[in-house]
């Protein structure tokens, strides 16, 4: 499994990757019933082929020069952790110590 963003070089979480490739990314259900955490490793990519094969045409008003600019590059995370709780699927957190269900990755 891995999670690709887009982003631009010059941004506080390029420079934090830099530091720290331990990564933790959110998702809200957004009607509050329920959330998953991914918790991973990020990696700069920077390969021109990989920014043309993963670029979205609806990325082209943030980038000058679309997927051939050096402003715009790519974050692989790969997980090595998930944590899931929804109520709508009866997957909750353990009741005493409130920890979420998780699944973790080689």
């Amino acid at each position: 499994m891995v999670v690709w963003l887009a982003t631009n070089p010059g941004t506080r979480k390029v420079a934090q990757i830099n530091r720290d490739p331990r990564v933790a990314l959110s998702y809200l259900d957004p009607d509050g019933g329920g959330y998953v955490t991914l918790l991973g490793k990020a990696d700069l990519v920077e390969s021109v082929a990989e920014k043309e094969r993963l670029w979205k045409e609806e990325w082209s008003p943030y980038y000058k020069d679309k997927n051939m600019g050096s402003d715009y590059l790519l974050i692989r995370i790969t997980p090595t952790r998930i944590e899931v709780m929804s109520f709508a699927h009866g997957i909750l957190n353990d009741p005493t110590t409130l920890a979420p269900t998780s699944i973790a990755f080689p």
